[in-house]
């Protein structure tokens, strides 16, 4: 049995929809538990444009609930009933999001007694480690991302946006896969160009 632990790009870009690239989510990926962060609108394809099968997913967390981090989840819990899951599915949300999470479901009518799996709620709190399954370990580190929505009192937000530090454990450490980002970004703008570039060409040749 493997101890490696991959992570797997399935967005990288911003909030801004794009044709060429995916929201920004990523899945940690070992031989015994399947974790995506993140779900935003295009995740269902996302997934199949990489070949990862939706049962292969044990799990998914969101960090926040801008929509191009989350708005893709409940599609996808769809497709996963569609597609005849039976393994329980967990889903990590911070603890005062989860009746908003459950409502949602309810009003989308992905009722859970007609999924055919179980969904497992899970709560994030800052500080508190989640270990899934030996393999890895994660802990919640609040930040200032939805500090903006302060001045907006009275409206229920929850304004814990959190980032994940991937502890190591066995495992390539989240050091690495940081080194490697700066990489990816400038194939990913190299290639931006180049099309760029083939476009101007072909416009040219039309003319």
């Amino acid at each position: 049995m493997s101890d490696s632990i991959k992570i797997v790009f399935t967005g990288t870009g911003s909030g801004r929809s794009s044709l060429n690239r995916f929201h920004s989510s990523f899945l940690i990926r070992s031989d015994s538990y399947n974790l995506l962060i993140d779900a935003g609108d295009g995740i269902s394809r996302a997934l199949l444009r990489l070949g990862i099968e939706f049962k292969e997913i044990d799990g998914v967390l969101i960090t926040h609930f801008h929509p191009d981090h989350f708005s893709g989840l409940i599609t996808l819990i769809q497709q996963m009933k569609m597609y005849n899951r039976q393994m329980p599915l967990d889903l990590f949300v911070s603890k005062s999001n989860i009746n908003f999470l459950k409502e949602l479901l309810n009003k989308s009518y992905m009722l859970e007694d007609r999924l055919g799996f179980v969904l497992n709620f899970q709560k994030i709190e800052t500080g508190k480690r989640l270990d899934f399954r030996g393999k890895f370990t994660l802990t919640a580190i609040e930040n200032s991302h939805l500090q903006k929505y302060k001045e907006y009192p009275g409206k229920g937000l929850d304004l814990k946006a959190i980032h994940l530090p991937l502890n190591r454990q066995r495992a390539i450490s989240f050091i690495q896969v940081m080194l490697i980002l700066p990489l990816i970004w400038m194939y990913l703008i190299l290639m931006q160009i180049q099309f760029w570039l083939l476009k101007q060409h072909t416009s040219r040749l039309k003319m």
